[in-house]
């Protein structure tokens, strides 16, 4: 009984000091800029560790490894965004030194001018934060949490208007 109460102890010391984390979202019409804003998000960051982008991208990427390779460059923000990326990063705080984990998620424009295509988009959008939702409340609702407190549900979702 003593074992299994400083078990729970520790576990719930571990939650308290787990890295922050953040789930941002950005959405809007195609050609506003969302892409070249989470890039210049990631720009603004004084250390950025790059954990994980999109299936089929998965790389480790930390700026100080190799000269040669411009690591920061994670959002292609030419060719247009066409299915939902996520990209993983680390950074520091640097006020508080504490390591802050964030989830960058870039999302298709929004063609405000076909519907059908813009009601399509909207509903994958909301499934995905739906899913994201659902995933965190089924972890708290668990007897046995994962070990890494890692929130998944979407914190904040930036929608990006085109100038005037």
């Amino acid at each position: 009984m003593a074992n299994d109460l400083q078990a729970a102890h520790r576990r719930l010391s571990e939650r308290r000091h787990a890295d922050e984390t953040f789930n941002i979202m950005v959405a809007g019409p195609r050609g506003v800029g969302k892409s070249t804003l989470l890039q210049t998000l990631c720009d603004s960051f004084s250390v950025l560790h790059i954990d994980a982008l999109s299936e089929g991208e998965r790389q480790m990427y930390t700026g100080t490894d190799d000269a040669d390779v411009d690591p920061f460059c994670i959002f292609d923000t030419l060719s247009g965004t066409t299915h939902i990326r996520r990209c993983h990063v680390r950074t520091i705080d640097p006020a508080t030194k504490h390591v802050v984990r964030v989830e960058l998620i870039d999302t298709p424009g929004i063609d405000a001018r076909d519907d059908v295509a813009a009601s399509a988009c909207v509903n994958e959008l909301c499934g995905e934060i739906e899913r994201r939702f659902r995933n965190t409340v089924d972890e708290e609702m668990s007897v046995r949490r994962s070990s890494v407190e890692r929130t998944q549900h979407v914190h904040a979702v930036v929608y990006v208007v085109a100038p005037p």
